[in-house]
């Protein structure tokens, strides 16, 4: 059986898209959504459990050399009380060419018991004290932050990539 390990990371290099989603969100959804808390989570699919040294290989890779504190193994924006968390990903029935080189990457630094690396965003919606979105509102904001052809949003964290 196949284990998924999750590894999360911020950047201080995404305000722009950040911001181009905000705007999005506020004129077709609410205005009262003042920020958002942007991070991706790494679904590393391992057909064993890796090794101390493994793991250290793989957080390398994983981890930007330009912000190595905004990596860890926990998610660094869960929610709390009635925030908001979305999470957009690519079909699980689907591997992306993305996972495919990333498991190149990891094969040829001797990563062998890696099977695919998917990547998703975390999104946080900040909004202003006093309101909160209806459950068209949320709706809408799912619509808006993904691809339906290609994505999904994922409910929950990802504990397989076998599909049913």
């Amino acid at each position: 059986m196949n284990n998924i390990l999750h590894r999360f990371r911020t950047s201080a290099l995404w305000r722009n898209e950040i911001v181009a989603i905000i705007n999005q969100l506020q004129q077709a959804v609410s205005q009262y959504i003042i920020d958002i808390k942007l991070e991706r989570r790494f679904l590393v699919d391992t057909n064993r459990e890796l090794t101390r040294n493994e793991l250290e290989i793989l957080d390398n890779l994983l981890r930007e050399t330009f912000e190595p504190e905004q990596y860890n193994e926990e998610s660094l924006i869960d929610k709390h009380g009635s925030e908001i968390v979305y999470e957009v990903g690519p079909r699980i029935s689907i591997v992306t060419p993305a996972s495919t080189n990333a498991v190149a990457i990891c094969q040829a630094v001797g990563l062998t018991s890696i099977c695919r690396i998917e990547q998703t965003r975390r999104l946080k919606l900040v909004i202003q004290n006093g309101h909160t979105l209806s459950e068209l509102q949320q709706e809408q904001v799912r619509v808006l932050l993904h691809d339906r052809m290609t994505e999904q949003i994922y409910s929950e964290a990802i504990t397989s990539f076998a599909t049913n």
